[in-house]
């Protein structure tokens, strides 16, 4: 039953992704988040005058913008009033301001909420600073290395799960399902075209083509290449939450409640597993959930191998239980695994791709009429999230 105080989410859409670089290159992630912003709004027909937070995650902020949330509620002309926060965990930074969001209208400080979250990796002046932990030194590319080796990772696996991913986005975006979530951006200085659909998705990919491509980071030995890791990309999502009892008395169509979440620390030099550590607690809070009661999982694609290394470690009781403490946390079915695609096709906005994964997850619950779906997400520092949505 849920109950009046629950947050539930009324809305949401996203801007197309776009490699960094490309497309969007030339529009500032205030701009993006602002869009998104105002369609997600527009859409709820909510009205701008109740809305109580502002909340966007977001990993490599702005001089200009250091505060985004507050730059782009603003342009987005929601009212002064109107209070705005960002956050930022990294890879989960999406994840992070849905909960936040979340966390206030369960503690009725919130009626009305709009949860964000955007990167435009396009004006990143040091990418290889900011995917790196400062911790152990390592890349983010050099831990999914870590992880191939020590989970005995093929290269062929690796690259079959990436064309995978590109044949799901593909199906997806062809087969008409990313519609109802993805705008169109008009494109900066003249506006007479726009962006309408990820441009990283591969459709004319190949195993052998991705077999062709060299390692990236560990260039005699190594099996990440640019085929199986997410292309960083500019994007943004936004989503509007409610409290279960404001949704009902505006009449607002919920799209699914917020049931619980979940985010832990892990070993930094093996950030790829954050999820094996995010979705227990997640199940806990959720009432001691199963990890087979989810009807779809959106687990996040940094890369092929640390995906690869999710699923044996979800599985694995001496790992669970050297890592954990438990059990087993179950078998992930990779038929309910990011089924219409992940970050290696579509890109991965670093702030943006867990609040893109929530969307997505919902969307997809709504056509196959799921009740219960999670996404999780891994973070450079060594952390993962990972959150519950449900449908009545």
């Amino acid at each position: 039953m849920v109950g009046d105080r629950d947050a539930v989410i009324v809305a949401g859409v996203r801007t197309p992704f776009a490699r960094a670089g490309t497309v969007l290159r030339g529009v500032p992630a205030a701009e993006l988040a602002r869009v998104a912003i105002r369609e997600a709004v527009e859409r709820a027909e909510i009205d701008p005058d109740a809305i109580d937070e502002v909340v966007v995650g977001n990993v490599a902020a702005s001089p200009f913008a250091a505060n985004i949330a507050r730059v782009a509620s603003l342009l987005a002309k929601l009212p002064r009033r109107v209070p705005a926060l960002t956050v930022s965990r990294n890879g989960a930074s999406g994840l992070e301001a849905i909960v936040e969001a979340a966390y206030r209208i369960r503690a009725g400080d919130a009626d009305l909420a709009v949860a964000a979250a955007v990167e435009s990796m396009s004006t990143v002046r040091d990418l290889e600073l900011l995917l790196r932990d400062p911790v152990s030194g390592l890349g983010a590319g050099e831990t999914a290395e870590k992880l191939a080796r020590e989970f005995d990772l093929p290269r062929e696996d690796q690259d079959a799960f990436a064309l995978r991913s590109h044949r799901l986005a593909s199906a997806a975006w062809s087969e008409g399902r990313m519609a109802a979530e993805v705008m169109s951006v008009p494109i900066p200085p003249e506006y007479e075209s726009s962006a309408t659909r990820d441009n990283g998705i591969r459709e004319d990919t190949s195993a052998e083509a991705l077999a062709a491509l060299p390692p990236a980071f560990d260039l005699r030995f190594g099996t990440v290449t640019a085929g199986n890791a997410a292309p960083v990309a500019d994007g943004a999502v936004a989503l509007v939450l409610a409290s279960a009892g404001r949704a009902r008395a505006l009449g607002l169509r919920v799209l699914g409640t917020v049931r619980s979440w979940g985010f832990a620390g892990c070993d930094p030099a093996r950030m790829g597993l954050g999820p094996l550590f995010a979705v227990p607690e997640a199940l806990r809070r959720a009432g001691g959930l199963a990890l087979d009661r989810m009807d779809l999982v959106e687990l996040h694609e940094a890369f092929a191998a640390q995906v690869l290394a999710c699923f044996r470690a979800f599985e694995s009781r001496s790992f669970c239980e050297r890592q954990l403490g438990t059990g087993p946390v179950g078998t992930l079915d990779p038929a309910l695994v990011n089924v219409n695609g992940g970050a290696i096709a579509l890109g991965h906005p670093l702030g943006a791709s867990g609040a893109r994964m929530a969307l997505t997850l919902l969307r997809e619950m709504e056509r196959r009429d799921a009740s219960l779906g999670v996404a999780t997400a891994c973070a450079v520092g060594g952390q993962g999230g990972a959150l519950i949505l449900e449908r009545a």
